[in-house]
């Protein structure tokens, strides 16, 4: 669990689930622990440029052994 959630009308649920975390300093450990391991797994460098070759490669129409990193970061495919 990285979050808490409540309903974005109600303020009072709001101050509640602050009141928990002001509360809880362990709560707040925990979720920011969670949240960094989540940036890295999905944002790391590795994962985000294999993302977006694989969107070059969606709209390109081609596959991975015709389009390599270096081609990507280059800007050497053209459209």
């Amino acid at each position: 669990m990285n979050a808490l959630v409540v309903n974005p009308f109600s303020s009072q649920e709001l101050a509640v689930a602050l009141d928990r975390l002001i509360q809880q300093p362990h709560l707040r450990q925990q979720f920011g622990v969670a949240a960094r391991d989540k940036v890295l797994r999905q944002l790391a460098p590795s994962v985000e440029q294999q993302n977006w070759r694989e969107v070059y490669q969606q709209v390109l129409g081609t596959s991975q052994t015709q389009t390599t990193p270096e081609m990507l970061t280059a800007g050497t495919i053209a459209m």
